[in-house]
């Protein structure tokens, strides 16, 4: 009986839903982006962030970048990156946000 179930062949995984090629299409029209991204460096303890801030159709309005020391915690860089960029908006006055973090 195990002989049955183990020898037996199985279907492969690949799927045959042929592959979509997905354009980019303008974001909610009235929103600004927040695109942000942090990196470690363990080596020096240090992080840096990068906030970038985008109108709808993707134009750039205004960056934004600080480093910490004594940081290499991931999960600590993203959310300062975080309370970086909800300081910028109020700071600017952006009410209709969206924050997209890059994680890896």
């Amino acid at each position: 009986m195990i002989q049955e179930h183990v020898l037996k062949p199985c279907q492969s995984p690949r799927c045959a839903v042929p592959r979509v090629v997905q354009m980019w299409t303008p974001q909610l029209a009235g929103k600004v982006f927040f695109n942000v991204d942090v990196v470690v460096f363990s080596a020096n303890s240090s992080s840096d962030i990068g906030v970038m801030v985008r109108e709808h159709l993707g134009h750039r309005l205004m960056p934004c970048r600080q480093s910490f020391q004594d940081s290499t915690s991931a999960e600590l860089a993203e959310a300062q990156a975080l309370r970086c960029a909800t300081v910028l908006a109020r700071e600017e006055n952006f009410h209709n946000i969206l924050v997209q973090i890059i994680c890896s």
